[in-house]
């Protein structure tokens, strides 16, 4: 059976950036590890952790500040293990995504799915992507097919649907 093993990151809507990167780099000590345009990434430790925590600008008075929050599990099996718990219990998903980061040799294979409150939460397992391989899109990915197949879609060796951030599925 497939389980968490561990925290990997919460992302937050924020209403004034500069002032949430300051207290988290300058009180409680972590790193900035990505910034771009009206959002950024902090760590405790780059080594181990890519990012733990997401500011995004952004938040409206009528919105609360959670985006989501991550689960990291040891591979792309896990969370298609995941994927079919959820789809045999009526879980709702709302997308299965990988993310190639444009900073660095990994990318992801993700699940988006809401817990019984209506939270978006993430599982997710990290994958190998050849630096050298320009395309960093997101693209969709179908955890129905083959743990190879998907393996690698998610690593950009092979096509896969764009993702669409018009809409969810």
């Amino acid at each position: 059976m497939a389980t968490v093993s561990g925290l990997s990151h919460v992302v937050i809507n924020v209403r004034d950036l500069d002032k949430m990167i300051g207290f988290y780099r300058d009180v409680m000590g972590l790193q900035i590890t990505h910034q771009n345009g009206g959002m950024a990434f902090l760590t405790s430790d780059p080594k181990r952790e890519d990012h733990e925590i997401g500011l995004f600008s952004g938040r409206k008075d009528d919105g609360g500040p959670l985006v989501h929050f991550c689960w990291r599990v040891p591979d792309v099996a896990d969370v298609k293990a995941f994927y079919q718990k959820f789809v045999e219990l009526g879980v709702p998903i709302d997308e299965c995504v990988s993310y190639a980061y444009p900073w660095g040799q990994e990318g992801t294979a993700s699940c988006y799915f809401r817990d019984p409150e209506g939270n978006q939460v993430e599982i997710q397992a990290m994958v190998p992507v050849d630096p050298e391989i320009p395309d960093r899109t997101s693209v969709l990915l179908d955890y129905d097919e083959s743990v190879e197949d998907i393996t690698a879609k998610a690593q950009r060796l092979k096509p896969a649907p764009l993702l669409s951030f018009g809409g969810r599925r």
